[in-house]
């Protein structure tokens, strides 16, 4: 499969700063205000991620990226469609 997969966040009472994910793959971005963060360039896995804010615990948790099923096209099925 292709590492097209993201994990999106929203921070709620804190501001983050830091995402660590296991394993260490993708890309991460966190907007300048702290409130929203992406990690990208992600292939099908489970991960950890810890997320870090200005003060308050860190955040642990286990995010699983799925690829989706396989699309199958039938040829010559043209279900009255075809012309």
């Amino acid at each position: 499969g292709n590492a097209n997969g993201a994990i999106t966040f929203t921070a709620s009472g804190g501001t983050m700063n830091g995402i660590t994910i296991l394993p260490a793959t993708g890309t991460t971005t966190i907007d300048p205000g702290g409130l929203y963060a992406q990690v990208t360039d992600l292939a099908a896995n489970t991960y950890s991620v810890t997320v870090t804010f200005d003060v308050g615990a860190p955040y642990t948790d286990v995010v699983d990226v799925s690829e989706p099923d396989a699309l199958y096209l039938l040829p010559g099925l043209c279900l009255g469609l075809c012309k």
